[in-house]
């Protein structure tokens, strides 16, 4: 019970972590053009 529920947390726990690092790529992409123009 307890390693299912484990399971579950740390898939979503990585989910949104992978959600924040697209996030942060798309604000580095964007700041980087703003600074090569």
């Amino acid at each position: 019970m307890y390693g299912g529920g484990g399971h579950a947390m740390a898939a979503g726990a990585k989910l949104e972590s992978w959600d924040c690092l697209k996030q942060f790529v798309k604000d580095t992409n964007n700041y980087i053009k703003e600074n090569n123009q």
